[in-house]
C-alpha cells in the first residue's frame, strides 16, 4: 500500500484511516475561519477582564466566574493559530508532537473549564434569585468562590490530562482532522473519548437545565403572586367595609395573633395596597435591581445556549467517532467549539447592562466615565498621567 504524506509523526497507510482530513481547500476555510475567532477572542476576552480591573461595579460574585470564563476563553484563542499552522503546513508539520499535545490539553482543559463554569453561574444566579441572601452570601463567599473555581479547573484536567499520562489515550498531532487532538490510532483512543465525555458533559449540562428551569418557574410563580396580589388588593380597598376588610386580612394572612388594633391593620392594609398598585413610587429601586438581576441572568443563559451550540457537534464526535459521517465534519465541530471562544464578549458588550458601558468607555478611551473606577486603574491612571507630562 502507498503510504500518506501527511505528516511524519505516525507510519499512516490508506488502509489506516477511511477518513483523513486531506482537502487543502478546506483547510484553507477552517484556518480563515478559526483565525477570525481568535481575533476577536483575544480581543473580546481581554477586555472583559481589562473592564473588571479598571470598574468596582463589575466586581461581583458573578462576575468572578465571568473572568474565570474569559480566561479559559482567552487561552482557547492563543492556542488557536497553532492549530492554523498545521492545517496551512503542507506535507511536513512544522510543531513538535509534544507541543501539540501540549495545546490539545490545554484546549480540552478550557473547554471543559467553561463548561464548569457556566454551571457554577447558573447555580449563582438561582441562589442569587431563589434564596435568601443570608444564604446566598454564605455559599458564595469569596473563601467558597474560590474553591468553586478552583474546582473548575481541577476538575477538567483530571479528566482531559491524567488519563494520557496513565496511557488511557494519547494527546498529539491527529493526522485524521490536522489538528492537536487525541490520537486516533492509540488502542485505546475511544475509551479516552468517553472519559471526557462523561466526565466533563452531563453534571454541568444538567445543573444548567435544571437551575434555569427553575429559575424560570421561580419568575413566573412570583409575577403571578405579584399580580393576584395587586388585583385581591385593590378589590378589597375599593368594595369592602373597614370591618370586612380586617376579617378579609386576617383570612389572607393567617396572622391574627399579630393584629392587635384595626389602626395597625388598616395601615398594614393601606401599605400593601399601595406597593400592589403603586410599586414604581415605593420600590422602584427594587424593581430596577430585579429589572437588570433578570436581564443579567437572560444574559447568562444566553451565554450557555451558544456553548451548547458550539459543543454539541464536539461532543457528538467523542461518542460516534466511528461513524464515518461524523469523521467528516469533525474538523468543523472543532472549530465551531474554538468559535465558542469569541462569543461570550461578544454577549457581554450587546447585551449585559454594565459590561456595554464599560466596553464603550474603553474602546472610546473615557476613562473618566468609567463607573466606580478601582483603586488599581486610578494608581495606573495618575501614573500615566506623570510619564504623559
Amino acid at each position: 500500500m502507498e503510504e500518506s504524506t501527511v505528516g511524519p509523526f505516525e507510519n499512516v497507510t490508506d488502509y489506516d484511516y477511511d477518513f483523513v482530513f486531506d482537502d487543502y481547500n478546506q483547510h484553507i476555510v477552517v484556518a480563515i475561519t478559526i483565525s477570525i475567532a481568535a481575533i476577536l477572542g483575544i480581543l473580546g476576552n481581554s477586555l472583559v477582564i481589562i473592564s473588571v480591573f479598571v470598574s468596582k461595579k463589575l466586581r461581583t460574585v458573578t462576575n468572578a466566574f465571568v473572568v474565570n470564563l474569559s480566561i479559559a476563553d482567552l487561552i482557547t484563542s492563543l492556542m488557536i493559530p497553532w492549530h492554523v499552522v498545521i492545517l496551512l503546513s503542507h506535507e511536513e508539520y512544522p510543531i513538535k508532537d509534544w507541543g501539540c499535545a501540549a495545546v490539545a490539553g490545554l484546549i480540552f482543559i478550557c473547554i471543559g473549564t467553561s463548561l464548569f463554569t457556566l454551571a457554577c453561574i447558573a447555580l449563582n444566579r438561582l441562589m442569587l434569585i431563589t434564596r435568601p441572601m443570608k444564604k446566598y452570601i454564605t455559599v458564595f463567599s469569596p473563601f467558597f468562590t474560590g474553591i468553586w473555581i478552583t474546582a473548575t479547573w481541577v476538575i477538567p484536567f483530571c479528566f482531559n490530562i491524567i488519563p494520557p499520562f496513565l496511557d488511557v489515550g494519547k494527546l498529539g498531532t491527529s493526522q485524521k482532522y490536522r489538528v492537536c487532538l487525541g490520537i486516533s490510532k492509540h488502542p485505546k483512543n475511544d475509551t479516552f473519548n468517553y472519559i471526557q465525555l462523561i466526565g466533563c458533559f452531563p453534571v454541568p449540562i444538567v445543573t444548567l437545565i435544571i437551575s434555569y428551569s427553575w429559575i424560570y418557574i421561580h419568575l413566573r410563580r412570583h409575577a403571578h403572586k405579584l399580580k393576584k396580589s395587586g388585583a385581591d388588593t385593590l378589590n378589597m380597598s375599593e368594595t369592602a367595609t373597614h370591618t370586612s376588610t380586617v376579617d378579609n386580612f386576617r383570612q389572607a394572612n393567617n396572622n391574627s395573633d399579630n393584629i392587635d388594633t384595626t389602626s395597625n391593620v388598616s395601615r398594614s392594609i393601606s401599605q400593601q395596597l399601595t406597593s400592589a398598585v403603586r410599586p414604581d413610587k415605593l420600590t422602584k429601586a427594587e424593581k430596577q435591581r430585579r429589572k437588570r438581576q433578570k436581564a443579567i441572568t437572560k444574559n447568562m443563559l444566553l451565554v450557555f445556549i451558544a456553548f451548547v451550540v458550539c459543543f454539541v457537534p464536539t461532543a457528538l464526535q467523542l461518542a460516534l467517532d466511528g461513524v464515518y459521517g461524523i469523521k467528516a465534519i469533525s474538523p468543523y465541530a472543532t472549530a465551531l467549539t474554538l468559535i465558542n471562544a469569541c462569543v461570550n464578549p461578544i454577549i457581554y458588550g450587546f447585551k449585559h447592562p454594565y459590561f456595554n458601558h464599560v466596553f464603550r468607555c474603553l474602546l472610546t478611551c473615557k476613562w473618566h466615565a468609567i463607573p466606580e473606577p478601582s483603586d488599581e486603574f486610578k494608581k495606573l491612571r495618575k501614573l500615566c498621567c506623570r510619564f504623559g507630562r
